[in-house]
């Protein structure tokens, strides 16, 4: 499969949509953040990035791409955890009106999803999966070609 575009998504200083209740938060570099949390239940959502935003009301864009709903794309995640598939990326999928339409989760390093074709706007959630420190690098989707 040929790769037509490809994002590389990071952790921007933007704390809204971080949990950092009990957190140690550090922003070693663009690409390297490092967050630890001892006292994190497993399925804590941690950081979510949203492909749609209300920039009136959040004064903040959206930090995820548009993507082809025709199109499988990949996605990879970077990070070093402390237990080995200790984070998960979750895809959550809605319509216009708000309504979930699906969801795919990464467990590991690396999955080819394709989103619904009612896909309106998406949202990816970095959870909790028994990891409580990691450096967090990024990931990126990839669209796939035919």
């Amino acid at each position: 499969m040929n790769s037509n575009y490809r994002w590389d998504i990071y952790w921007n200083n933007e704390m809204k949509d971080a949990f950092l209740h009990g957190s140690s938060v550090k922003f070693l570099r663009k690409d390297d953040v490092y967050y630890e949390n001892e006292l994190m239940s497993p399925g804590t959502v941690i950081k979510q990035w949203s492909s749609m935003t209300n920039y009136q009301l959040d004064r903040v864009e959206p930090s995820l791409p548009i993507i082809d709903g025709e199109r499988r794309i990949r996605v990879t995640l970077d990070a070093d955890m402390d237990i080995e598939g200790g984070l998960l990326l979750k895809f959550v999928f809605f319509q216009k009106n708000g309504i979930v339409v699906g969801s795919e989760i990464l467990r590991g390093s690396e999955i080819e999803i394709k989103c619904p074709i009612r896909t309106y706007y998406y949202q990816v959630q970095l959870i909790c999966g028994g990891s409580h420190k990691f450096h967090f690098h990024s990931f990126s989707i990839e669209e796939l070609g035919e």
